[in-house]
């Protein structure tokens, strides 16, 4: 028998961002936001973004342990706009079986 100890995820955060914010330049605007956090490069990393039916953007990263608490607590501010912050949870749901963990081309049921 052998002991595997699964390793922890980071945690995911999501932000309303406006247009100006995408991929390519948005760790180095999080990072001249956050100076008290002493944050590095690397400590955040964007996994994707999207719109809302509203129209709104939405980014959502990757942060470290010991960096997800100090970020939900402060409001990221970007040329006018005020970024709140939220975790981000994302559930696989099936719409055919109402199962979990599985989509609907994937569903075995019927």
């Amino acid at each position: 028998m052998e002991i595997n100890f699964q390793k922890r995820r980071n945690f995911r955060l999501i932000y309303n961002v406006p247009e100006i914010l995408t991929t390519e330049n948005d760790e180095g605007i999080i990072m001249a936001q956050k100076l008290n956090l002493n944050l590095q490069e690397g400590d955040i990393q964007t996994k994707c973004t999207f719109k809302t039916r509203r129209k709104t953007k939405n980014i959502v990263i990757e942060v470290l342990p010991h960096t997800h608490r100090e970020m939900l607590h402060n409001k990221l501010k970007i040329e006018w706009t005020v970024c709140y912050v939220e975790d981000y949870v994302s559930v696989n749901r099936c719409f055919r079986c109402s199962g979990y963990n599985h989509r609907h081309t994937e569903c075995r049921k019927e």
